[in-house]
């Protein structure tokens, strides 16, 4: 028997689509349909990580989660609850995860972490939504890609006549 062992935070991230999957299971194939205002809010997670493009530099991402209920659920809400950060085979270094969101909008609300590629390559930072109000869990990510980190060699001017020993480099 094999064993596959994967991060803590990835273990959330797993658990937490999971319990979407169920939500939508039992709504879907339930037999007595709750009562329209019982029904938990769904919502889109989004991350966005404009600037994370260099290995070893820290960068801003943005963890945006939106109310996505149809019309006849009622009004929209701002989504309340924890955002988790994280990807696959830690090729990232995150900070200020786990976020809690804040209200940007009428139906939606953000927050930020730090993240700093610790790879070079495709990287998917992703995202779990976890709720504490009346919405469902949901999960974002995205794709960056970190290139190498600038390097600059100067030489010193340095000369030797023929025959002689290696000046010493600084």
């Amino acid at each position: 028997m094999h064993h596959l062992l994967i991060p803590r935070a990835t273990a959330r991230v797993i658990a937490a689509a999971l319990l979407v999957l169920a939500a939508t299971t039992a709504m879907v194939v339930g037999t007595s349909r709750p009562a329209a205002a019982a029904l938990p809010h769904p919502t889109t997670t989004a991350v966005s990580c404009p600037d994370a493009d260099t290995y070893g530099t820290p960068s801003a991402c943005t963890i945006t989660v939106t109310d996505v209920a149809p019309g006849w659920m009622g009004s929209k809400k701002v989504p309340t609850g924890t955002a988790y950060v994280d990807t696959i085979l830690n090729r990232l270094d995150v900070q200020g995860s786990p976020c809690t969101l804040a209200g940007i909008s009428d139906r939606a609300a953000s927050c930020d972490v730090t993240v700093t590629p610790t790879d070079l390559g495709h990287i998917a930072p992703g995202a779990v939504f976890v709720p504490s109000g009346d919405f469902l869990p949901s999960l974002g990510a995205t794709v960056i890609y970190a290139d190498p980190a600038p390097l600059t060699v100067t030489a010193d001017d340095l000369g030797r006549a023929y025959g002689a020993e290696n000046p010493e480099l600084t």
